[in-house]
């Protein structure tokens, strides 16, 4: 079968990078897995993928990991609420500087999609149903660096031309998940 272009997902040994790898590989896609393991499983890392073990703040191991690549999924980050509140500054040097510099990373390979997701909890204690014009109301640093994320995808698409797909997770739940 003819591959549909190479995707990098980081966080792929994740919760839901592991189905976004699963599922580009069923579309004909060829994947990089880029995970850290700090929270990944090695059994989530579908067998098709190539697999790259890295921090998401390692400029030079992303550029290599970008060769060939059309298009990030980035799902690596510290997902947890409370991880954030109890150490804002891990949370805004994993999440926010390891957005920051797969972008650079990005940008200097010439990768110009990356698709993000944010999180539901940039909307703070708004009254439901939730929709995406509401103001945004941050209450935890988790929050805040997603987003300081949209902000910056946002950016490096006006600076650049990088195209990012934001999408705003509310309560994911499913198979392979902790």
């Amino acid at each position: 079968m003819k591959m549909k272009g190479k995707a990098l997902v980081t966080g792929g040994a994740g919760f839901i990078g592991s189905k976004i790898a699963e599922r580009l590989i069923d579309d004909g896609r060829e994947v990089v897995v880029y995970d850290d393991m700090s929270t990944g499983h090695d059994y989530n890392v579908p067998k098709e993928a190539a697999f790259v073990k890295g921090a998401i703040d390692n400029y030079d191991l992303l550029r290599k990991s970008l060769k060939g690549v059309d298009s990030v999924f980035h799902f690596a980050a510290s997902a947890s609420v409370i991880v954030g509140v109890e150490q804002p500054v891990f949370d805004l040097e994993n999440n926010v500087k390891g957005t920051v510099t797969l972008l650079n990373a990005m940008r200097d390979s010439g990768v110009k999609k990356i698709m993000f997701p944010s999180s539901s909890t940039v909307y703070g204690e708004n009254k439901i149903p939730m929709k995406e014009e509401m103001q945004l109301n941050p209450m935890s640093p988790y929050a805040v660096g997603k987003i300081a994320d949209e902000f910056y995808l946002r950016s490096y698409y006006n600076m650049y031309g990088i195209e990012p797909v934001i999408f705003r997770v509310f309560n994911a739940f499913g198979p392979n998940q902790d």
